[in-house]
Formats: structure tokens, C-alpha cells, sequence
């Protein structure tokens, strides 16, 4: 979640709010900083939003890889000197992403973004 100062969200953070805490939500996808067996067995339930950011990281994955690809650091690095206008004919060499195939391993609910 990034925050820190709570982590780990447990029994030591949550306890003193037992037995009025019914609920613990998490704005994030993962629940790696949460005692999930914990609250389970106070009877919290849990809920995370598993599938609010996938369309988003799966259009960014797809971005970076076109952009390393595409060699834009290179390319922007290029055009901030202003090679780009011709001076010295200077262009970041790039590969074509047409015709490659890509491998997706652990294929989750991001990688079945369509």
C-alpha cells in the first residue's frame, strides 16, 4: 500500500479496534500487508480491489516494452540536443515490434486485459 508507518496491517495496528472493526478495505490489489488469517479468524472481513488497476498496468506494460523497443530514451535524449532537425543526421536506432512475438508467464488477471 506504501505506507510504512502501518504496515504490517495486524493484529498488533488492528487489535485494539476488536470487536467493532467488521471491515478492512484495501485500495490496492495485492494483500501481501495484511494478517488476512488473522482477521479472518476475528471475523474482519477483508476486501481488496484486485482488478481496479489492471486495464491501466497492462496498457503500461505494453507501453514500456514498445518504448524500449522504440529506443525513446535515446530518441528523447536525441531531439533535447536538437539532433532531430538534421544537424548531424543523429537518429536512436529503433527496432520494429511487427512480426515479434511475445511470451506472457503467469498469466493473471493483467495479462488477460484485452
Amino acid at each position: 500500500m506504501g505506507t510504512p508507518l502501518y504496515e504490517p496491517f495486524d493484529e498488533d495496528l488492528l487489535g485494539c479496534l476488536c470487536p467493532q472493526i467488521k471491515i478492512v478495505s484495501s485500495v490496492s490489489a495485492g494483500y501481501n500487508d495484511f494478517d488476512v488469517d488473522w482477521m479472518t479468524s476475528q471475523n474482519i472481513v477483508f476486501c481488496n480491489s484486485r482488478n481496479a488497476v489492471c486495464e491501466p498496468t497492462a496498457d503500461m506494460a505494453i507501453l514500456m516494452i514498445l518504448a524500449v523497443l522504440r529506443n525513446v530514451k535515446m530518441l528523447e535524449k536525441t531531439m533535447k540536443q536538437g539532433l532531430w532537425r538534421g544537424k548531424l543526421g543523429v537518429y536512436a536506432p529503433t527496432d520494429d515490434p511487427n512480426g515479434k512475438v511475445l511470451g506472457l508467464i503467469g498469466l493473471g488477471a493483467i495479462g488477460k486485459v484485452r
